[in-house]
């Protein structure tokens, strides 16, 4: 089996190379008899001719065998293939000049021509090797003729290397100049293509949409990863819709053309400003050129400008018909005149819009046809046809837009509804802006109506500005933030800074953005009443009021997910935090410690856990009452809160004792910690009806894993060592470790 699987493969490896090896020995072989001149001493003979001829027929059945996509060749054999059929070609091709140089002189021409062709096909370091050949065939017949000395090698080889190097950078720029000139043409179709698709209102905005779709720009912010950049599947998707709308027009006119016996037939559309004409589809086959733009109020254009009705004439002046180019001088040279032309005008909504424009032309003695009653009512005709096929695409991309604007809100309000903190939503709000609007600076701010103050809670983009903004709180002012806060409505209008000098005041009285092209500060609204703003500025294009629809239906969003996320934050403060002492409740404290604890174990750290007592703390109920007790118990959970870093856990474990939880600190850490937590504690200042008065704590300290291993251990070592510092008199810190085998704990 072992055998059956491998020999055919090794068969195959082995019969290549002997190919190879073979076809190389051959042009071997053939470089040699160069050399010594065998093919020159073949003279005129039938022989030498014989030769020449299977040369030739060797070369064609190498190229046709072994050039790409011309024979059965992997693709592991195809630069072996190249690089082999490049040699033979230059070789024999040697060799059959050498035969030619006794019938005809040197045949220099046919050596040139030769490595002309054979290296114009090849690129890289295939090219090199090749012209590295060139040269070393090109040494060893100059030899073979008799020139020996070194400054004729030297002369031939650098005549034919300079010939080479010639070739190459006259092949290399033609055809650098043949990519220029194609970008070129390639560019300006686009750009035609971009000028048709605002011609016809394909590039739809807000006023078209309303609130369905938004036209995304290049312009704004430095992409990152996560950027999904829709904008260059909208330019092609728009210059597909200005395809269809060329092709449709283009075949009407063809057929009116060919329907109706005409010279030329074209549909011209006005521009925006009103004062061009643009040729968006024509079909003519009359000598005269036309024109890509027309002045909207020359010759009959003017007229239906003026009169707003179908213009037909019979043998009209050419100078009439503008959509020609310099008509009266070719006509003159041609002898062409016009027998009848007809335009009718295009209305959209009541505004005119364009002009379709027919003409019979003929030579002299040609019989003038006008255009009867049945043509006119053909071409009029068409006139819907022409402004259905244009109002069909603006609705195609108005479906087409919106389904993206629908997918684009759809992914933003996923990364909203994903965040459950304000933090977090703080920051998936402006990435779910990014999605819709690209930005060079966005903020989040939070509005307080009972304070009347205003916090920023995220920033993005331009570094230095939102270094000194995070987290700023500023109070009502005159800023843009303040006024949307005051009027709940979008500004500066329309987004667009209008007064380039001035920097606008956004947020407090000593910020300022400068050197942005727009500005927009949303109001977040929730129930209509405001309850922050989002701000987003840019450096590219004003294209900002069409985005506008969009973002208005996101911050909205932005304000419910944040009030969601303070219910949510205060549904998990009620499920993890006592009520009186804003600390951990005991249930998150064994959660907490269970955590802890496996991770100290993992990193091979400790951990302390601190037990401690309010002493005599049913006497000061009993005697100052409960309320008084309930202030004490308070102000002893903010000197826990206050004292422990941000990664150690402070928690109410029941009715007047406390447990702290200290990760990564060793024993000696602990006892210094509890012992000025005992000292902090004895001077709060306490006071009731019944006068001032202090209140101290005792506390057990245990440690893992020396005091305990498991979490069950180490709470009941704690709380040993928390009984055994009231046993010993109270207000005072007692560790497990120092507790000698039971003889310092009180008697059951």
């Amino acid at each position: 089996m072992l055998g059956g699987k491998w020999l055919p493969d090794i068969a195959r490896i082995v019969s290549r190379r002997i190919k190879w090896w073979a076809l190389w020995g051959l042009i071997g072989t053939m470089l040699l008899l160069v050399a010594d001149g065998q093919f020159r001493t073949l003279g005129h003979g039938a022989l030498g001719l014989f030769a020449g001829v299977c040369f030739v027929a060797l070369c064609g059945l190498l190229t046709h065998r072994m050039w790409p996509g011309r024979g059965k060749l992997t693709l592991e054999e195809l630069p072996d293939a190249q690089l082999a059929t490049g040699a033979a070609q230059l070789v024999i091709g040697y060799a059959l000049a050498q035969w030619l140089a006794g019938l005809w002189g040197e045949a220099a021409v046919v050596r040139y021509a030769l490595v002309a062709a054979v290296l114009g096909f090849h690129r890289g370091l295939r090219l090199l090797g090749l012209s590295v050949l060139a040269l070393l065939c090109e040494g060893l017949f100059r030899y073979a003729t008799g020139q020996h000395t070194p400054s004729e090698l030297l002369g031939s080889l650098l005549l034919l290397g300079l010939f080479i190097g010639l070739r190459e950078a006259v092949f290399r720029g033609e055809l650098l100049r043949q990519q220029i000139e194609h970008k070129r043409r390639v560019a300006d179709a686009i750009d035609d293509l971009t000028r048709q698709a605002e011609l016809f209102r394909l590039n739809l905005t807000e006023t078209s949409l309303v609130a369905t779709t938004t036209e995304w720009t290049e312009h704004g912010s430095r992409k990152t990863a996560e950027h999904v950049d829709r904008s260059e599947a909208e330019r092609l998707i728009l210059r597909s819709a200005v395809v269809m709308v060329r092709q449709n027009l283009d075949a009407l006119v063809g057929l009116l053309r060919q329907a109706l016996g005409l010279s030329t037939c074209a549909v011209l559309w006005q521009d925006s400003d009103d004062s061009q004409l643009q040729v968006v589809a024509a079909s003519t086959d009359s000598p005269l050129p036309l024109l890509r733009q027309v002045p909207s109020s020359a010759g009959l254009l003017g007229t239906i400008k003026k009169t707003r009705t179908l213009v037909s004439l019979s043998s009209p002046k050419l100078a009439q018909l503008a959509y020609y180019d310099r008509p009266d001088s070719i006509a003159e040279h041609d002898a062409v005149r016009c027998a009848a032309a007809l335009v009718v005008p295009l209305f959209e909504e009541g505004a005119l819009c364009g002009a379709l424009c027919v003409d019979r032309m003929v030579h002299d003695g040609e019989i003038a046809k006008p255009f009867a009653h049945h043509d006119e009512e053909a071409l009029r005709a068409a006139v819907p046809i022409i402004l259905r096929s244009i109002q069909s695409e603006r609705v195609f991309r108005s479906i087409e837009q919106g389904r993206d604007a629908s997918q684009s809100l759809a992914y933003a309000s996923g990364l909203l509804s994903a965040a459950l903190r304000t933090e977090e939503v703080a920051e998936q709000a402006l990435a779910a802006v990014a999605k819709l609007c690209p930005f060079d600076f966005a903020a989040l701010t939070e509005y307080d109506d009972k304070h009347r103050q205003h916090q920023i809670l995220s920033v993005s983009g331009d570094p230095s500005l939102s270094a000194s903004l995070k987290a700023l709180r500023f109070a009502d002012n005159e800023g843009l933030c303040s006024l949307v806060i005051r009027h709940q409505k979008v500004l500066p209008v329309g987004g667009i800074l209008r007064d380039h000098g001035a920097d606008p005041q956004v947020f407090d009285d000593h910020t300022r953005l400068r050197g942005y092209a727009w500005l927009m500060v949303l109001p977040l609204l929730l129930h209509n009443k405001p309850r922050g703003t989002l701000v987003i500025a840019g450096r590219g294009e004003p294209a900002v009021p069409e985005r506008q629809a969009l973002l208005r239906v996101l911050a909205n969003q932005i304000a419910v997910s944040l009030d969601n996320a303070r219910m949510y934050q205060a549904v998990e403060a009620l499920a993890t935090t006592d009520g009186l002492t804003g600390l951990y409740n005991r249930r998150t404290f064994q959660q907490r410690i269970d955590e802890m604890r496996e991770r100290a174990h993992r990193q091979g750290r400790t951990l302390s856990l601190i037990l401690c007592d309010i002493d005599h703390f049913k006497k000061i109920n009993d005697t100052r009452g409960h309320l008084v007790g309930d202030e004490v118990l308070r102000q002893i959970g903010r000197l826990l809160g206050d004292t422990v870093r941000k990664v150690d856990v402070a928690a109410r474990y029941g009715g007047e004792e406390f447990a702290i939880l200290l990760e990564a600190t060793e024993l000696e850490g602990a006892q210094l910690l509890a012992e000025r937590i005992r000292q902090e504690a004895e001077k709060l200042p306490l006071s009731s009806e019944k006068g001032p008065f202090h209140c101290t704590l005792s506390l057990g300290l245990a440690t893992f894993p020396g005091d305990g291993r498991s979490t069950t251990e180490l709470i009941a070592h704690a709380d040993a060592a928390l009984y055994a510092a009231k046993h010993q008199g109270r207000n005072r810190v007692v560790c497990y470790r120092n507790l000698q085998d039971g003889s310092a704990l009180p008697a059951a």
